[in-house]
Order: C-alpha cells, then sequence, then structure tokens
C-alpha cells in the first residue's frame, strides 16, 4: 500500500493501474519462462522435455482452470488502486486482512478443511479489531456515481475482499489437482493475467480514447518499484499455494504483523492523511 500511495500525484495516479498490472503479469511471465529453460536444461535423459510441443499442448489443457483465478486476481489488482483513492495506506492494509475469514469460511465449506476452536476464536478478534479501527477512519462526505462516498467504498471493499478470497482458493485447488511442473502453471497462469490486462488497457483506449492505449504513461520511479514488488510477491505465493498450502497459523501471525504496523502508523500520524 505504501508503494501506491507513492505513486500518487495531488491524489491522483498519472499512470493507468492497468497498464502496472500488465506489466507485473509480463515481468513475471519472464520469469518463468527463464525458470522453464533452466529447468529443461537439468532435466535427465528419459524424462518427458518441459518445453516440447507436446508437453506445452498437454499442460495447457490441464491447467486451464488457472484462467478463472487470473481473472479474479486481475480484479483485485485493480482495486488495490481504487481502495487508495478511499482510503489510506495503513486502513487499505488492515481491511485486506478479512480476507483471512473470507479465505477460513471459503476453505471450510469447499474444501473441508478443519479449523481448531482456537483458530476460530483468533478470527472472531482479528474481526472485531478491525471492525473497531474503521469506525474513525470510514471516508465521509461528497458522492460517486450518485451514492455517498461511504457506500462507494464499502462497496470497494466487499469486492476487495471477497474476489481474492475466491481467487485465493480456486487458485490452490487448481495448481494442486494437476501434477504439472510449478514453472509451467506459472507460466499459464501469468499468460492468463497479462491477457487480461491487455484486455482492460484496449478497453479503456477504446472507451477513453487511444491517449489511453501508451502502457508507459505517467510511469515513474515508484511504479518501478512497484511493478518488482508485486512480481515478486505473486512468484512467492505460485510456490506457497503448489506446495504448502494453507497455513493458517503462518497467515494469522502476519496478520498481527500487519496490525502491529497499522497501530504505530495511527499513533505516528504516518501515511493517514492525504
Amino acid at each position: 500500500p505504501i508503494l501506491v500511495f507513492m505513486s500518487k500525484v495531488d491524489g491522483k495516479f498519472q499512470f493507468s493501474p492497468i497498464s502496472v498490472n500488465f506489466l507485473t503479469e509480463v515481468a513475471k511471465v519472464i520469469f518463468a519462462i527463464v525458470m522453464l529453460v533452466i529447468q529443461s536444461r537439468k532435466q535427465k535423459a528419459g524424462e518427458k522435455p518441459l518445453l516440447a510441443r507436446s508437453t506445452l499442448i498437454q499442460a495447457a489443457r490441464n491447467n486451464v482452470l488457472l484462467a478463472v483465478p487470473a481473472l479474479l486476481y486481475a480484479i483485485n489488482n485493480y482495486l488495490k488502486f481504487i481502495m487508495q483513492l478511499y482510503f489510506n495506506p495503513s486502513t487499505v492494509k488492515m481491511l485486506s486482512n478479512l480476507k483471512v475469514l473470507v479465505i477460513a469460511v471459503l476453505l471450510k465449506f469447499i474444501m473441508r478443511r478443519r479449523f481448531s476452536v482456537i483458530q476460530w476464536e483468533a478470527l472472531a478478534l482479528l474481526l472485531i479489531g478491525i471492525s473497531i479501527n474503521q469506525l474513525r477512519t470510514a471516508p465521509a462526505g461528497d458522492t460517486a456515481f450518485g451514492l455517498p462516498i461511504t457506500a462507494i467504498a464499502y462497496i470497494y471493499t466487499l469486492i476487495f475482499v471477497t474476489v481474492p478470497s475466491l481467487a485465493s482458493v480456486y487458485n490452490e485447488y487448481a495448481m494442486k489437482s494437476q501434477d504439472t511442473s510449478i514453472y509451467l502453471q506459472n507460466l499459464f497462469l501469468y499468460g492468463y493475467g497479462a491477457i487480461f490486462n491487455f484486455l482492460g488497457i484496449l478497453g479503456t483506449a477504446l472507451f477513453q480514447g487511444p491517449e489511453n492505449f501508451n502502457i508507459l504513461q505517467g510511469h515513474s520511479r515508484a511504479t518501478m518499484f512497484l511493478i518488482c514488488n508485486n512480481a515478486a510477491q505473486g512468484i512467492l505465493s505460485s510456490f506457497f499455494f503448489k506446495y504448502a498450502g494453507y497455513n493458517f497459523e503462518e497467515v494469522f501471525l502476519n496478520c498481527c504483523h500487519n496490525f502491529y504496523w497499522s497501530s504505530f502508523c495511527c499513533f505516528s500520524g504516518t501515511y493517514l492523511d492525504y
């Protein structure tokens, strides 16, 4: 959130958020291709070549479900920018922790995961803490789309919480359901993501003018850092979903870290006001 905040000028984005997401996906695609080439050179005699045409075609057919989380991630990554037009970075970080609750519910009812009483109590405490935090940070005044700005912010928050939660659960299911190389799966996941974001850029250029087709327009050093950061996070997350699964304890500890970070921002007055 801080990098997104730093990339704004006078409270607005001088670049297209979709272009940042597109360049992030392109960076991840390049990483996946490089890792595929490295892995293919390390294969032993008799193993099916990773870069063989038949292998790529078969893997693409088996992993077509990755298009679903790729689309959901594309929507979520766009909302990360929109949310900062309504909330400050620390609040956005706090709200993102609500995804833990939604993911837990989805894992419970969709993937039949079991959680202990202590884990549910921890979720309740997290929810209460976030609710109290938002009592004094909800935006007020002004309107957008004919609705109060508060209502618009809450609608975006609902989508911001549910969409990535669905993407995370579905992504874990799609990646673990197929015995395919993680680098091939990453190639398809990031490739789908790049396609969806490129379609978003085309749609923006179509409805708002051809000048919006300039992908690099308005970018700065902050956006370059943002692209690198988002690409690294996405790559690490894919290994997490493929091999580690959804470790509830680790996620909650991360949320505790975020809570203390946000509390520090509140007490110090850092990144609270535009």
